[in-house]
């Protein structure tokens, strides 16, 4: 058996490339051992998240079972209860240049943006920023500081 360099690039995780494959032939790896290629970024990631490990799974079920390799190209999310509070993540903002503000409260959204673009959601106790900002992200689409500072009702339009 020859040893294969999983690790090269992504000293804690098996190193994959954008379909999840590694560099032996056959081999995949999903989940919180896997360092694939960011969609955004281009960079190594390994993400510790539940949502992550079943949307790789289920790529990596549809890459098996149609015999065609795709590239992983989904909006990581995560969430964490804080006591009463719930903080939820949209996208990766690794590299981010600028952010947007809205607080009301104890509710707040940060929306972080590299070279113009929506790269980055960030929210606590604002679920109707969390679910838009996940399609927002999944669409390319970078809504204006104004379409931010109106709220989600404003951002939902941009979605059609």
């Amino acid at each position: 058996m020859r040893a294969v360099s999983w690790r090269s690039a992504c000293a804690n995780g098996i190193l994959t490339d954008a379909t999840l494959a590694t560099s032996a032939p056959h081999v995949w790896a999903i989940g919180d051992a896997a360092c694939t290629p960011h969609w955004q970024t281009g960079q190594p990631e390994r993400l510790e998240s539940v949502q992550n490990a079943t949307d790789q799974a289920h790529h990596l079920a549809r890459t098996l079972a149609h015999g065609t390799a795709l590239a992983f190209r989904t909006v990581p999310w995560f969430w964490s209860d804080i006591g009463p509070l719930k903080l939820q993540i949209a996208g990766l903002s690794t590299g981010a240049d600028a952010q947007i503000l809205r607080q009301d409260g104890a509710r707040l959204a940060v929306y972080h943006l590299r070279q113009g673009r929506l790269i980055s959601v960030e929210t606590i106790g604002c679920p109707a920023d969390h679910m838009i900002a996940r399609r927002l992200l999944e669409a390319g689409l970078t809504p204006t500081e104004d379409d931010i500072m109106a709220g989600p009702d404003r951002l939902k339009e941009l979605l059609g």
